[in-house]
């Protein structure tokens, strides 16, 4: 069954689209990433133009993040503070990415512009998650040391320790505590 979408001058088949929503919608909330990371390249490959695609998957990632932020607030998971921060960048990241697609398509090259910076980013994260499997594979991944948790009113001061970091879900993974057996079985803060 196609629809046609007037401003990608395009018909479509609808049950791809909501087939191609739904699957972007279970990954962004199953591992926490992005919806605009990857529904985008799959509305390029579709052949819906990069402009309209950027433009049109915002609401679905509002959408998926709200729903997400929503749940993950229920299970006590989010950390207000790291969430303020991130918000804070994000206002600011998103008004020069507007800004930037508004200069570069008044220039006429804004379809480049974003199909090679998707071929970059993928790049280098597929790179990434190479690097850090071979690591693993490797076993050379090692001790780090944990971030110190900031203090507040309700904390009492806490010794870190340092934690391992494993590859996979049958290792055991040693992460810093704030001693929950001698504060009385109280968290760190972080869910």
């Amino acid at each position: 069954m196609q629809v046609y979408l007037p401003i990608a001058d395009l018909p479509v088949n609808i049950f791809l689209m909501l087939g191609m929503g739904l699957a972007v919608g279970f990954i962004s909330g199953m591992f926490g990433i992005g919806g605009g990371f990857l529904m985008t390249p799959l509305l390029i490959f579709v052949g819906i133009t990069p402009a309209v695609a950027v433009a049109s998957v915002t609401t679905h990632v509002a959408a998926s993040s709200m729903s997400g932020a929503i749940s993950y607030w229920r299970r006590r998971t989010v950390d207000l503070a790291l969430a303020l921060m991130l918000l804070a960048g994000g206002i600011l990241g998103t008004a020069v990415g507007v800004w930037l697609f508004t200069v570069l398509r008044s220039l006429d090259q804004l379809d480049l512009t974003i199909g090679l910076s998707y071929v970059a980013l993928l790049t280098i994260v597929g790179g990434l998650m190479i690097t850090e499997s071979v690591r693993c594979a490797l076993g050379t991944v090692g001790l780090r040391n944990a971030p110190t948790p900031l203090l507040t009113a309700s904390t009492p001061v806490m010794a870190v320790q340092p934690f391992e970091k494993t590859c996979s879900n049958s290792q055991t993974l040693a992460t810093a505590t704030a001693g929950s057996a001698a504060f009385g079985g109280g968290t760190t803060g972080t869910g």
